[in-house]
């Protein structure tokens, strides 16, 4: 399974399960949950969401303020299998609602989905045929379908990346060919000015965490052996952890 996301009042619990014995005409993953109120009466057993058929949905996120789901998927039966985003919301009961395709286009592809702080809609990579390969629209939508803002063009290749808890700054991890090497990126909204926090060939995707103020972005790099924060105003870099054993880094609070 990927990583478990929380509703904001933890009592809905959501993940990605992949690997088990799929029946003719299922996909080979699926999004299941579980409503923590099952602790009442000591059945926990997970739930299972249906999508229509040909609807391939993965990469799910919990709202920060409401009982709603962003999840990535396309439409494998109709149109051209562009991206899309989608939506379930779950009732008060913690009963899914219908899938919901808040993006809905066959002429853009919009990837990764990110929540804004508030929860009023997400943040998304969108490309369009009017657009030259690996350039990409910053769109930002709502929780009901319709058509996005563009807020900025992005610099070449940002489609993938995290946001920060303040929805201010984008960090992404990009290619240094010259120097074969890889850089986290920082693009900040505001200003639309781009930096380079740190260059090396060994740093990754899945690490990177910006901390709850935004303040700092903290990575693992050299497999895992190494932990350093970097404070985003001033771009100083602190060592926090240097050991030969690889691990994992979390914020807390």
């Amino acid at each position: 399974a990927l990583p478990i996301y929380w509703s904001y009042d933890g009592r809905l619990m959501v993940f990605q399960l992949f690997n088990f014995a799929p029946k003719p005409g299922e996909p080979s993953f699926k999004i299941g949950w579980f409503d923590m109120k099952c602790r009442d009466t000591g059945n926990c057993q997970p739930q299972y969401l249906q999508a229509p058929a040909g609807i391939v949905i993965g990469l799910p996120q919990f709202s920060p303020k409401k009982y709603q789901i962003l999840l990535s998927g396309t439409d494998e039966d109709h149109g051209s299998h562009m991206q899309d985003v989608y939506l379930f919301e779950f009732d008060s009961n913690g009963r899914p609602g219908s899938l919901i395709n808040l993006t809905n286009s066959d002429q853009t592809d919009e990837w990764p989905p990110q929540w804004l702080p508030d929860g009023s809609g997400f943040l998304t990579a969108c490309w369009e045929s009017s657009l030259q390969i690996n350039e990409y629209n910053l769109c930002r939508y709502g929780t009901t379908s319709g058509p996005p803002d563009i807020l900025v063009h992005l610099p070449s290749n940002m489609n993938q990346f995290i946001l920060s808890p303040d929805g201010k700054r984008l960090v992404d991890l990009t290619s240094v060919p010259a120097a074969q090497q890889d850089a986290y990126r920082l693009f900040d909204l505001d200003t639309h000015q781009t930096s380079i926090l740190k260059q090396n060939e060994n740093l990754n995707w899945e690490t990177p965490a910006f901390s709850a103020d935004s303040q700092y972005l903290g990575f693992l790099w050299e497999k895992g052996q190494r932990a350093t924060v970097i404070h985003l105003a001033t771009g100083k870099e602190y060592s926090i952890l240097d050991t030969g054993k690889p691990g994992s880094i979390s914020w807390l609070g």
